[in-house]
């Protein structure tokens, strides 16, 4: 396995934990605390771990990734939340 690869895994590896975060915001509550931190600022560090690693592998493959809110994609939410 090169490099590259290595950060695509990990980067998987940190997606499925953002999901696990915001999965227990949503059953537990975000403000529930479940060791030391609430959910909500596990998912932070999850959202902050996998951003380094979108930063980590745009620097291998020369470009960029950056968070940014779309708001089509936020009208598409909110229609099907109707």
């Amino acid at each position: 396995m090169n490099r590259i690869e290595h950060l695509w895994g990990i980067l998987m590896e940190e997606s499925g934990e953002v999901t696990q975060a915001a999965s227990k915001c949503n059953r537990f509550t975000p403000e529930h605390a479940y060791y030391e931190t609430s959910n909500l600022e596990r998912l932070k560090v999850e959202l902050d771990d996998q951003y380094t690693l979108l930063t980590m592998i745009g620097n291998e493959i020369g470009t960029t990734f950056e968070p940014r809110y779309e708001p089509a994609k936020a009208e598409r939410v909110e229609r099907l939340l109707e």
